[in-house]
């Protein structure tokens, strides 16, 4: 058997060092040789502005910037537990005095990065945007080796819960209107942390949370598992970038392939790469393979302007990828943008939150024909989950396809 070939690494920065921290790889014999050769020593970059001091002395500095008088263990009751990995669980919580909603990560201090750690969420507390999410505090606990860090909770849901449940329920397929609002608010934020020298580091539609109100926001940036632990999980190397995965050097383009790929299956409801058996067949594939496209589907037909979004996000070569900066003018967007879109709606009806599904506009799998008004009276989809395993069959009903008046679609 041959043995299993380890893909940890070093920590990312928190800063880009320099705007031209790009290196182009050096020329190889085969692409397949070279990656493979480099596997045993994979690294997500090096960690060239934190400087490890003793655990006491970062704990100390730690409670005089985040002082124990706001949070504690006793203020906040659990409500329901979101998420756990390894290393980390978030939890839904309440002010038990205000009656407030709050989300609360909770991260284990590993021994060697402790002092990174908690210097990353002081860095963070810095971070105001409003498509990132709003920090509240953060606190020690009494009782374990955990940090506790208070965000605001995003009762929309991610673009992994909301992708999900489009997919179960049958529900409105976005369109130019929704997914520009969620284009935007991803690029914008990206853009914000880009002008303070930060990475996100983590984009993935879990990542990518939607407020009942239809804002977009990034969350967990430098508090992945990748970031505080140096591990990349096999759903970080599906949203990895070619650069990452190799162990070049990288900026915020890094991040830009990540907020493609996670558009593209959000707008197809499915991951853009065909299934693959292993870490380094994905591996092989991202950095091997053609960059996936935006392509038109029976019954959808997507906008030019969006497909050249996502192409000039998703360009294999990093040096030549669009920044933020510039994805944020895209004409198709600016353009896009200025169509009014009710999101609050549009986010009411992909959680099927008091209204019933508009089975008007679904997720056809296979896709309803543009020429055909009935689809067939049941059929079955497989979704896989893509954090966790494991997969989980739906069946849908006999419902009806009509296009929209007009034929324009209504988000």
């Amino acid at each position: 058997m041959a043995p299993r070939l380890p893909i940890r690494s070093s920590l990312p920065p928190l800063r880009v060092p320099s705007r031209h921290s790009y290196a182009p790889p050096a020329p190889a014999n085969s692409h397949r040789d070279n990656l493979l050769d480099g596997l045993s020593n994979l690294s997500l970059g090096t960690n060239t502005e934190v400087q490890e001091t003793s655990d006491s002395r970062a704990v100390k500095e730690f409670r005089r910037s985040f002082p124990n008088q706001q949070w504690s263990e006793n203020l906040l009751q659990d409500l329901e537990q979101l998420g756990r990995s390894s290393g980390t669980h978030s939890h839904k919580v309440q002010d038990r005095h205000s009656g407030a909603i709050y989300l609360r990560k909770s991260i284990y201090m590993r021994d060697r990065y402790t002092a990174p750690l908690l210097k990353q969420i002081t860095l963070i507390s810095s971070v105001n945007h409003p498509n990132i999410v709003n920090f509240h505090g953060a606190y020690l606990s009494a009782h374990s080796r955990e940090v506790h860090v208070i965000t605001e909770f995003c009762g929309g849901g991610s673009l992994k819960t909301v992708g999900a449940n489009i997919s179960r329920l049958g529900l409105v397929i976005p369109g130019d209107k929704a997914m520009s609002h969620i284009i935007n608010g991803i690029f914008q934020g990206l853009n914000h942390l880009d002008s303070m020298g930060l990475l996100h580091g983590g984009i993935r539609p879990g990542n990518i949370l939607l407020t009942q109100d239809g804002a977009v926001k990034l969350c967990d940036f430098s508090l992945g598992e990748d970031v505080v632990y140096g591990e990349m999980s096999q759903c970080n190397v599906a949203y990895a970038a070619p650069e990452r995965i190799r162990g070049e050097k990288y900026d915020v383009r890094s991040d830009v392939w990540s907020a493609g790929i996670t558009i593209l299956e959000f707008a197809q409801n499915r991951y853009p790469y065909p299934e693959v058996g292993s870490e380094i067949e994905r591996m092989l594939q991202i950095t091997g393979g053609d960059p996936p496209q935006l392509r038109d589907q029976d019954g959808v037909e997507y906008a030019a302007g969006m497909k050249d979004l996502l192409s000039k996000s998703l360009n294999p070569s990093a040096g030549a990828r669009a920044k933020p900066s510039e994805l944020i003018k895209h004409p198709w967007l600016v353009q896009t943008l200025q169509r009014s879109i009710d999101m609050r709606k549009w986010i009411r009806q992909a959680t099927s939150v008091g209204v019933k599904p508009n089975r008007r506009f679904t997720v056809a799998m296979p896709p309803a024909p543009s020429t055909t008004t009935s689809r067939p009276r049941s059929m079955s989809v497989r979704f896989k989950h893509r954090e966790g395993g494991g997969t989980t069959s739906y069946s849908y009903s006999n419902s009806t396809y009509a296009p929209s008046p007009g034929g324009e679609h209504p988000y």
